[in-house]
């Protein structure tokens, strides 16, 4: 189950110890290089799930988009709340979005960062349902969810002798938030994302990680930051191949309401 205080307790220091660090912003900045064909419109109505504390929704409103955008967490919502007024925060969990947004009508429904991936596949096929009502025609459901194969975890985890971590990701997993706290984590692959987003067209699956390390791993990436440029490169150049996906440690998937 999805617990808001593990998140508030996150909050102060979620942009000092993710967005802001190396592989915050590198794997971020993919992120929005494949979310930008998207948003090469006039105005759009969007709405950010999972926001955190605002760094993508305040990108968006950057790009005269109007922008709503949720977070379980009320400390989360407080941190995205102070950094600008042009973008509509609120709390609500993802079985209240339904409710909160009813008679809207969005252009583009985005998760960003595996925050639909602390739900289980039920709780998902329910959101399939809620997403479909609340998207225009045509409109897009772009989500970041973990990748299910990562390569990273699998070879990292190896190398330290224990096999059964690297393969964590193929069922039910704890993630650490911070010193304390625990989250149940689900990973999906991309067929499992497409069974389960039943009522809309997939699109386009795409790489983010595949050679930018997780998170977890920034302290390794500093000790050698020159191979970083290295990285980029690798990233970029494997950036269009959907079949590696589910390799990476996120994973960029595009669908459309029918």
């Amino acid at each position: 189950m999805l617990q808001s205080a593990n998140f508030d307790a996150l909050a102060q220091a979620y942009d000092r110890e993710f967005t802001h660090t190396r592989i915050g912003t590198m794997q971020r900045n993919r992120v929005r290089h494949f979310l930008q064909p998207f948003i090469n419109y006039a105005q759009l109505n969007l709405l950010e799930i999972n926001c955190g504390t605002g760094e993508d929704a305040l990108w968006l409103a950057a790009k005269g988009h109007r922008v709503w955008a949720s977070d379980i967490s009320e400390e989360m919502i407080a941190v995205a709340k102070q950094k600008t007024a042009e973008v509509k925060f609120q709390v609500a969990a993802f079985s209240e979005l339904r409710e909160k947004y009813k008679g809207q009508q969005f252009d583009i429904i985005f998760s960003d960062f595996a925050g639909l991936n602390c739900i289980n596949a039920q709780e998902l096929k329910q959101l399939n349902e809620d997403f479909y009502q609340l998207l225009a025609p045509k409109g897009k459901l772009i989500l970041v969810v973990l990748g299910k194969k990562c390569f990273w975890e699998r070879m990292y985890f190896t190398l330290k002798g224990d096999r059964q971590k690297g393969n964590r990701r193929q069922g039910e997993a704890l993630a650490q938030l911070g010193h304390q706290a625990t989250q149940p984590t689900f990973c999906y692959s991309v067929k499992e994302l497409q069974h389960i987003f039943s009522s809309f067209e997939f699109k386009k699956s795409r790489p983010v990680g595949l050679f930018i390390p997780p998170s977890y791993l920034e302290s390794w990436l500093q000790r050698f930051r020159l191979i970083v440029p290295l990285i980029n490169l690798l990233e970029f150049l494997f950036a269009h191949f959907s079949f590696f996906s589910d390799h990476a440690d996120h994973t960029f998937v595009v669908f459309e309401k029918k």
